[in-house]
């Protein structure tokens, strides 16, 4: 053993002192190796007690020497790895089955013949492969027995750390085992007649500083240190398991340890440690325990509902980790999302912000590199908002439905006051027939039939009498129709102007003049519309004006560029409203024009009835002191049948 303080000293395996071997020395002992062929100790002081730059270079050997199979000591040094004859000063016997130009270096009087260039950590020999290997921060370097040189960078990941391997041991079918400072635990196996193969041990990933590795004398446990824990991995079941007295070695730095038949040694800064092989290992575990809720930062029940107007909800918890590695995450989410948030577990304090209402479940675990705990189920209520609740929103479906009635009797009443316009404007058309059936037109077309009879004309009177009847049937079949074909009460127009035109001695002159875009028999017209005007054009215009009476009906697209309307024109030369109204009032005659008031409400119930606006205008003709006749505009709504 050698230590700090510069002494060698011999133990027996109980840990008793036999006897010192170098007491005070100059340096720290970093290294010792018992060659056992020639009976004698060699050892290496640490790098850092060299004063001197330049002898640290010459003189430093590392850590580790082995003997390969010549017997020459494997060394490790600051600037390259190599091998030493056995007497130290003599260049060492060349192992590989033909030369290479490998360089000689002389060291303080030591032939060194070297096999790798840079710093070197570490030195091994596998006996089975005939291989030398040195560690480096680059990686592993491996010469074989023929020479060939290799290095080896780690699995390949490109988040993985640096490959720095610091212990190599193997195992009887020829395996090795290697223990590194940031990768955990490999293992490299060399199939017969192809390259090695390395592979990470599953579970050791995590783990950091590992020194040494070594097997027991059964071959069934690999024991390894990371930091100041000891571990013990079990390969045929792929398990882990932690000595107990890794508790006791906390922020103790473990320099190397031995298994020795029953118990293990352990060498460390704070001295040698003993541990017997048979206690029982502790089993590597981590646990987590939620311990409470914070709402706005105020302690809340796990089971209590939380409030709909909060801002912040935090989860307090726990994690037992017994392995204690370096680095832990708390995964967590809500059901059925996946558990893709982390967290640093060792924050005790989980921030999940404001939650909407309703119940879900938490899910949570934690994980450390090696293993992860049991998921946590945490059930969680947000309370919805009042207004949200069950009274407020009963509440609400009452006035629903409560709008909903009403606004269906209120549909229905506007249904109902339909079907009453409808019934009104019926009886306006039964008024408008009644005024278009006035006994002043009836006397009239009666006494001209009677003139027809006596004046013994026979074929007149026939013929008057068949258009009198055909007008009384298309009044009475049209009288309960709200639209009819243009083509129709043209017909019926052309009609009644007909009898007129026989009344007056065929002093009428009639012109009927329909666009050329409009088709009469599909245009859809309000019916009973324009017969009312006729009537009044020719009873109030044209009946006292003396010499020739002009009649036109002109129907056209729309003035106002509607596609849904047409405007039709009536246009007399008579005497003018102005000497109609004189003569009219002078006969004492009151309501000059027939049919008005109805002809006006019927246009007012249309428009309430359909949405569809009627117009009618009026003209005078010439002027008051000479008069030249009435125009009327009609706009009427249409629809294609």
């Amino acid at each position: 053993m050698g230590t700090n303080t510069g002494a060698i000293l011999e133990l027996d395996p109980k840990g008793e002192l036999l006897r010192v071997l170098l007491e005070d020395g100059p340096r720290e002992i970093e290294f010792i190796y018992f060659a056992p062929e020639q009976n004698r100790v060699l050892h290496t002081n640490g790098y850092f007690s060299y004063a001197n730059p330049k002898e640290r270079v010459l003189a430093y050997f590392g850590k580790d020497m082995v003997q390969d199979a010549l017997g020459n000591f494997v060394v490790a040094s600051y600037g390259l790895g190599g091998i030493l004859d056995p007497s130290l000063t003599s260049i060492p016997k060349l192992p590989f089955q033909r030369f290479f130009p490998f360089e000689v270096i002389n060291r303080e009087g030591m032939q060194v013949l070297a096999l790798a260039n840079g710093r070197m950590r570490r030195a091994f020999y596998g006996k089975q492969q005939g291989m030398y290997a040195f560690s480096s921060t680059n990686g592993l370097y491996l010469i074989d027995s023929t020479g060939e040189r290799q290095l080896l960078r780690g699995t390949g990941h490109a988040e993985e750390p640096a490959f720095i391997v610091d212990a190599i041991t193997t195992s009887k079918n020829g395996d090795w085992w290697l223990a590194t400072q940031k990768n955990g635990l490999f293992r490299l196996v060399f199939p017969e007649g192809g390259a090695p193969e390395l592979t990470a041990v599953a579970g050791s990933l995590g783990l950091n500083g590992l020194n040494h590795v070594q097997w027991d004398a059964s071959e069934e446990y690999v024991y390894f240190n990371a930091e100041s824990k000891i571990y013990r991995y079990h390969p045929a079941s792929e398990t882990f398991t932690l000595l107990p007295i890794s508790m006791y070695l906390k922020g103790i730095t473990i320099s190397q340890f031995l298994l020795a038949e029953d118990e293990l040694i352990i060498a460390t800064n704070a001295g040698v440690f003993f541990q017997p092989l048979a206690a029982e290992p502790l089993e590597m575990s981590i646990s987590l325990e939620v311990t409470g809720l914070l709402v706005d930062g105020k302690p809340h029940g796990l089971e209590e509902p939380i409030p709909s107007g909060h801002q912040q909800v935090q989860v307090l918890y726990q994690v037992l980790d017994f392995v204690n590695f370096n680095e832990r995450q708390l995964f967590y989410g809500f059901q059925p999302d996946s558990l893709e948030n982390n967290a640093d577990a060792g924050a005790s304090l989980l921030n999940l912000g404001r939650l909407h209402p309703g119940n879900r479940s938490l899910q949570l675990y934690a994980q450390n590199d090696v293993m992860r705990s049991e998921m946590l189920l945490i059930p969680l209520t947000v309370a919805f908002p009042w207004w949200q609740q069950w009274p407020v929103v009963s509440l609400t479906l009452v006035l629903v439905v409560f709008a909903f009635a009403y606004g269906y009797r209120y549909l229905r009443s506007r249904i109902e006051r339909r079907e009453q316009v409808k019934e009104l404007l019926v009886s306006t058309q039964l008024s408008g027939l009644r005024a278009q059936l006035n006994p002043h037109f009836f006397f009239n077309a009666l006494n001209t039939m009677q003139g027809l009879i006596y004046a013994e004309d026979q074929a007149a009177a026939s013929t008057y009498l068949g258009k009198f009847s055909a007008l009384m049937r298309r009044f009475l079949s049209d009288n309960d129709k709200q639209y009819n074909l243009l083509q129709h009460e043209l017909e019926t127009v052309r009609l009644f102007v007909d009898l007129e035109k026989i009344r007056m001695a065929d002093e009428l002159q009639f012109t009927l003049q329909v666009a050329e875009k409009i088709q009469p028999e599909r245009c859809m017209i309000p019916s009973m519309m324009l017969q009312p005007f006729i009537e009044n054009a020719i009873r109030f215009g044209l009946v006292e004006k003396e010499g020739q009476k002009t009649l036109s009906v002109e129907v056209r697209p729309s003035d106002r560029g509607r596609s849904d309307e047409l405007t039709v024109e009536i246009r007399d030369n008579g005497i003018g409203r102005e000497a109609s109204k004189s003569l009219w009032k002078q006969r004492k005659y009151r309501t000059p024009h027939v049919s008005n008031e109805e002809i006006e409400t019927r246009i007012a119930l249309i428009g309430q009835l359909y949405g569809r606006s009627m117009q009618v205008q009026i003209q005078d003709l010439g002027s008051p002191e000479a008069p030249l006749g009435t125009a009327v505009l009609i706009t009427l709504p249409t629809y294609e049948k």
